[in-house]
C-alpha cells in the first residue's frame, strides 16, 4: 500500500507503508510545514512499514526546529493499543472506563 497523507481537523494523518527511499522525502515534506505553520501534528498510528524509522527521524527533526515551531506526532503499535483497551476493560481496576 502506498503511502497516504490526509489533513483531519488540522492533524496530518499517515497511513500506508513508508519505505526506506521515500524516508527523506517526507521529511523534506514535513520540514516545508513545520517552516509555514506554527504548530505541526502527524498521526502515525495509521503506518503499517517504517514506523519506528520515521519516528526515530522525526525525533532528530524535532530537536532541531526553531523554538518557536511545535512538532508533535504520534503512533501506537497495535499490542500498545490492546493492553490498554484490556487494562481499562479489566473489571478490577476501580476507575475503569468502558471503550
Amino acid at each position: 500500500m502506498a503511502l497516504e497523507i490526509n489533513e483531519i481537523e488540522g492533524v496530518l494523518t499517515l497511513t500506508g507503508t513508508v519505505s526506506n527511499t521515500h524516508v527523506q522525502e517526507l521529511l523534506n515534506f514535513i520540514s516545508i510545514v513545520v517552516e509555514t505553520e506554527d504548530k505541526v501534528i502527524l498521526n502515525l498510528c495509521g503506518l503499517t512499514e517504517g514506523k519506528e524509522l520515521l519516528m526515530g527521524r522525526l525525533n532528530e527533526m524535532k530537536r532541531t526546529i526553531a523554538d518557536d515551531k511545535m512538532l508533535l506526532f504520534y503512533g501506537a503499535k497495535t499490542e500498545n493499543v490492546s493492553l490498554l483497551f484490556q487494562q481499562i476493560n479489566n473489571p478490577i481496576y476501580p476507575n475503569r472506563l468502558a471503550a
